[in-house]
Protein backbone atom coordinates (compact mmCIF):
# COMPACT_ATOMS: atom_id res chain seq x y z
CA UNK A 1 0.00 0.00 0.00
CA UNK A 2 2.97 2.25 0.91
CA UNK A 3 4.09 1.25 -2.73
CA UNK A 4 1.16 2.62 -4.39
CA UNK A 5 1.50 5.63 -2.47
CA UNK A 6 4.67 6.44 -3.71
CA UNK A 7 3.91 5.91 -7.02
CA UNK A 8 1.26 7.78 -7.29
CA UNK A 9 3.27 10.48 -6.05
CA UNK A 10 5.31 10.21 -8.03
CA UNK A 11 3.12 9.39 -10.90
CA UNK A 12 1.36 13.12 -9.80
CA UNK A 13 4.74 14.75 -9.88
CA UNK A 14 5.90 13.69 -13.26
CA UNK A 15 2.01 14.75 -14.36
CA UNK A 16 2.73 18.20 -12.84
CA UNK A 17 6.26 18.85 -14.03
CA UNK A 18 5.23 18.09 -17.64
CA UNK A 19 2.63 20.59 -17.14
CA UNK A 20 4.71 23.01 -16.49
CA UNK A 21 7.15 22.34 -19.04
CA UNK A 22 4.09 22.30 -21.70
CA UNK A 23 3.25 25.44 -20.35
CA UNK A 24 6.39 27.26 -20.80
CA UNK A 25 7.17 25.82 -23.89
CA UNK A 26 3.43 26.90 -25.45
CA UNK A 27 4.39 30.34 -23.82
CA UNK A 28 7.82 30.66 -25.23
CA UNK A 29 6.23 29.73 -28.96
CA UNK A 30 3.56 32.17 -28.37
CA UNK A 31 6.20 35.09 -27.25
CA UNK A 32 8.41 33.90 -30.05
CA UNK A 33 5.77 34.35 -32.70
CA UNK A 34 4.29 37.40 -31.27
CA UNK A 35 7.97 38.96 -31.50
CA UNK A 36 8.69 37.54 -34.50
CA UNK A 37 5.36 39.30 -35.72
CA UNK A 38 6.54 42.83 -34.57
CA UNK A 39 9.77 42.75 -36.21
CA UNK A 40 8.32 41.72 -39.48
CA UNK A 41 6.06 44.48 -39.20
CA UNK A 42 9.23 46.53 -38.21
CA UNK A 43 10.96 45.39 -40.93
CA UNK A 44 8.30 46.26 -43.79
CA UNK A 45 8.25 49.48 -42.46
CA UNK A 46 4.54 48.74 -40.85
CA UNK A 47 4.17 51.43 -37.89
CA UNK A 48 0.75 51.94 -38.28
CA UNK A 49 0.12 48.38 -37.49
CA UNK A 50 3.30 47.90 -34.79
CA UNK A 51 1.95 51.46 -32.89
CA UNK A 52 -1.84 50.07 -33.02
CA UNK A 53 -0.71 46.61 -31.04
CA UNK A 54 1.68 48.75 -28.68
CA UNK A 55 -1.15 51.15 -28.48
CA UNK A 56 -4.03 48.29 -27.37
CA UNK A 57 -1.45 46.39 -25.36
CA UNK A 58 -0.38 49.61 -23.40
CA UNK A 59 -4.52 50.12 -22.31
CA UNK A 60 -4.33 46.46 -20.98
CA UNK A 61 -3.10 46.37 -17.76
CA UNK A 62 -3.28 42.56 -17.04
CA UNK A 63 -1.98 41.30 -20.46
CA UNK A 64 1.39 39.69 -20.35
CA UNK A 65 2.65 40.81 -23.50
CA UNK A 66 2.83 44.63 -22.23
CA UNK A 67 6.46 43.61 -20.94
CA UNK A 68 7.23 42.23 -24.07
CA UNK A 69 6.27 45.16 -25.86
CA UNK A 70 8.42 47.04 -23.38
CA UNK A 71 11.15 44.97 -23.75
CA UNK A 72 10.67 45.24 -27.62
CA UNK A 73 10.91 49.12 -28.03
CA UNK A 74 14.07 48.73 -25.89
CA UNK A 75 15.33 46.33 -28.02
CA UNK A 76 14.54 48.82 -31.22
CA UNK A 77 16.51 51.17 -28.62
CA UNK A 78 19.56 49.59 -28.36
CA UNK A 79 20.07 49.08 -32.25
CA UNK A 80 19.15 53.02 -32.07
CA UNK A 81 21.69 54.35 -29.62
CA UNK A 82 22.49 58.17 -29.16
CA UNK A 83 18.93 58.71 -30.31
CA UNK A 84 17.97 61.66 -28.76
CA UNK A 85 21.49 63.13 -29.76
CA UNK A 86 20.69 62.08 -33.44
CA UNK A 87 17.36 63.87 -32.97
CA UNK A 88 18.87 67.27 -31.97
CA UNK A 89 21.12 67.13 -34.49
CA UNK A 90 19.10 68.03 -37.05
CA UNK A 91 18.78 72.41 -38.29
CA UNK A 92 14.99 72.89 -39.29
CA UNK A 93 14.04 76.58 -41.27
CA UNK A 94 11.71 77.85 -43.32
CA UNK A 95 12.27 79.97 -46.60
CA UNK A 96 9.26 82.07 -47.82
CA UNK A 97 9.83 83.33 -51.32
CA UNK A 98 7.43 86.28 -52.38
CA UNK A 99 7.20 88.26 -55.81
CA UNK A 100 5.47 90.64 -57.89
CA UNK A 101 3.10 88.09 -59.94
CA UNK A 102 3.71 84.40 -58.93
CA UNK A 103 4.33 81.16 -61.14
CA UNK A 104 5.30 83.95 -64.27
CA UNK A 105 8.15 82.86 -66.30
CA UNK A 106 11.83 84.03 -65.06
CA UNK A 107 10.18 85.58 -61.96
CA UNK A 108 12.77 86.74 -59.40
CA UNK A 109 11.61 86.18 -55.56
CA UNK A 110 12.25 87.83 -52.84
CA UNK A 111 12.69 85.36 -49.75
CA UNK A 112 12.49 85.40 -46.58
CA UNK A 113 14.85 82.99 -44.13
CA UNK A 114 13.56 81.67 -40.67
CA UNK A 115 15.74 78.90 -38.72
CA UNK A 116 13.95 77.61 -35.90
CA UNK A 117 16.03 78.00 -32.53
CA UNK A 118 14.08 75.06 -30.76
CA UNK A 119 12.42 72.15 -32.80
CA UNK A 120 9.85 71.01 -30.18
CA UNK A 121 6.91 71.61 -31.71
CA UNK A 122 6.61 75.16 -32.88
CA UNK A 123 3.92 77.46 -34.21
CA UNK A 124 5.74 79.77 -37.16
CA UNK A 125 3.53 82.61 -38.16
CA UNK A 126 3.72 84.96 -41.04
CA UNK A 127 2.10 88.10 -42.08
CA UNK A 128 -0.25 87.49 -45.14
CA UNK A 129 0.51 89.38 -48.27
CA UNK A 130 -0.81 88.77 -51.91
CA UNK A 131 2.57 88.24 -53.07
CA UNK A 132 3.48 84.93 -51.25
CA UNK A 133 4.68 82.75 -53.50
CA UNK A 134 6.29 79.54 -52.17
CA UNK A 135 6.85 78.31 -48.95
CA UNK A 136 9.81 76.08 -48.70
CA UNK A 137 10.69 73.67 -45.60
CA UNK A 138 14.28 72.75 -45.39
CA UNK A 139 15.75 70.49 -43.15
CA UNK A 140 19.84 69.90 -42.47
CA UNK A 141 20.82 66.46 -41.46
CA UNK A 142 23.78 66.80 -38.54
CA UNK A 143 26.65 64.38 -38.38
CA UNK A 144 24.48 61.33 -38.71
CA UNK A 145 22.93 59.14 -41.18
CA UNK A 146 19.90 58.77 -41.64
CA UNK A 147 16.53 57.79 -43.69
CA UNK A 148 14.22 61.35 -43.64
CA UNK A 149 11.05 61.97 -45.52
CA UNK A 150 9.44 65.47 -45.34
CA UNK A 151 5.50 65.77 -45.06
CA UNK A 152 3.09 68.63 -45.50
CA UNK A 153 -0.77 69.03 -44.79
CA UNK A 154 -2.66 72.07 -44.49
CA UNK A 155 -5.15 71.59 -41.11
CA UNK A 156 -8.57 73.93 -42.99
CA UNK A 157 -9.75 76.22 -40.64
CA UNK A 158 -13.47 74.85 -41.30
CA UNK A 159 -13.27 71.73 -41.64
CA UNK A 160 -10.92 70.08 -38.81
CA UNK A 161 -11.00 66.34 -40.32
CA UNK A 162 -7.89 64.77 -42.03
CA UNK A 163 -6.23 66.18 -44.83
CA UNK A 164 -3.77 64.64 -47.08
CA UNK A 165 -0.01 65.01 -46.95
CA UNK A 166 1.91 66.25 -49.32
CA UNK A 167 5.14 64.13 -48.71
CA UNK A 168 8.34 63.27 -50.37
CA UNK A 169 10.73 60.57 -50.61
CA UNK A 170 11.76 58.65 -47.62
CA UNK A 171 15.66 58.19 -48.55
CA UNK A 172 18.90 58.26 -46.93
CA UNK A 173 20.32 62.16 -45.96
CA UNK A 174 23.95 61.84 -46.05
CA UNK A 175 25.11 63.91 -42.81
CA UNK A 176 25.49 67.73 -43.18
CA UNK A 177 23.19 67.27 -46.27
CA UNK A 178 19.65 68.71 -47.05
CA UNK A 179 16.15 68.16 -48.36
CA UNK A 180 13.38 70.11 -48.45
CA UNK A 181 9.38 70.07 -49.94
CA UNK A 182 7.37 73.20 -51.32
CA UNK A 183 4.33 74.47 -50.90
CA UNK A 184 3.83 76.12 -54.27
CA UNK A 185 0.27 78.62 -54.43
CA UNK A 186 -0.26 79.70 -57.96
CA UNK A 187 -2.28 83.04 -56.86
CA UNK A 188 -3.35 84.94 -53.84
CA UNK A 189 -4.78 82.64 -50.84
CA UNK A 190 -7.46 82.91 -48.56
CA UNK A 191 -6.22 83.53 -45.09
CA UNK A 192 -5.69 82.37 -42.02
CA UNK A 193 -4.27 79.36 -43.54
CA UNK A 194 -2.34 76.52 -41.22
CA UNK A 195 0.17 74.11 -42.19
CA UNK A 196 1.72 71.47 -40.07
CA UNK A 197 5.00 70.28 -41.67
CA UNK A 198 6.90 66.46 -40.45
CA UNK A 199 10.64 65.44 -40.21
CA UNK A 200 10.20 61.94 -39.80
CA UNK A 201 13.70 59.95 -39.42
CA UNK A 202 14.32 56.21 -39.32
CA UNK A 203 17.39 53.68 -39.63
CA UNK A 204 14.89 51.16 -41.43
CA UNK A 205 14.74 51.19 -44.97
CA UNK A 206 10.76 51.02 -45.21
CA UNK A 207 8.42 53.82 -43.65
CA UNK A 208 4.58 52.66 -44.47
CA UNK A 209 1.08 54.89 -43.97
CA UNK A 210 1.05 57.86 -42.39
CA UNK A 211 -2.55 57.83 -41.52
CA UNK A 212 -1.42 57.39 -38.18
CA UNK A 213 -0.32 60.75 -37.85
CA UNK A 214 -2.76 62.67 -39.56
CA UNK A 215 -4.53 63.98 -36.83
CA UNK A 216 -1.12 65.40 -35.42
CA UNK A 217 -2.07 68.73 -36.53
CA UNK A 218 -5.46 69.15 -33.79
CA UNK A 219 -4.42 66.52 -31.95
CA UNK A 220 -4.03 67.95 -28.13
CA UNK A 221 -1.73 65.19 -26.81
CA UNK A 222 1.01 65.71 -29.72
CA UNK A 223 3.65 64.86 -27.04
CA UNK A 224 2.04 61.49 -26.14
CA UNK A 225 2.25 60.95 -30.57
CA UNK A 226 5.77 61.91 -30.31
CA UNK A 227 6.86 59.55 -27.70
CA UNK A 228 4.54 56.78 -29.60
CA UNK A 229 7.04 57.02 -32.69
CA UNK A 230 10.17 57.29 -30.62
CA UNK A 231 9.08 54.32 -28.78
CA UNK A 232 8.87 52.51 -32.08
CA UNK A 233 12.48 53.92 -32.93
CA UNK A 234 11.07 56.78 -35.47
CA UNK A 235 12.00 60.55 -34.97
CA UNK A 236 9.39 62.73 -35.13
CA UNK A 237 9.38 66.86 -35.24
CA UNK A 238 6.20 68.74 -35.86
CA UNK A 239 6.24 72.42 -36.75
CA UNK A 240 3.02 74.16 -37.69
CA UNK A 241 3.28 77.14 -39.93
CA UNK A 242 0.82 79.82 -40.39
CA UNK A 243 -0.25 82.39 -42.70
CA UNK A 244 -1.99 85.25 -40.48
CA UNK A 245 -3.81 88.61 -41.95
Amino acid sequence: MHRIKLLLLWFGGVVFALSIFIGSMLTLLIVFDEMSYWRTLLRQGEYQKLDSVFSDLEKDTFNPLRGLAWVFSREIHNRFPNFYIVKDSFSISILEKRATACMSANQEYITHFVLLPDKETKVLKSIHDKNLCEVEYQVRNGPFGLNVMLAIREIKSQDLSRANFIRGDYSYLKPGNSKSLTLKFKSEISVPRSYQMLLIAGKRLKLGSLNWLDPVGNNPDLPGLIRRAERLGLILISTRYEVIK
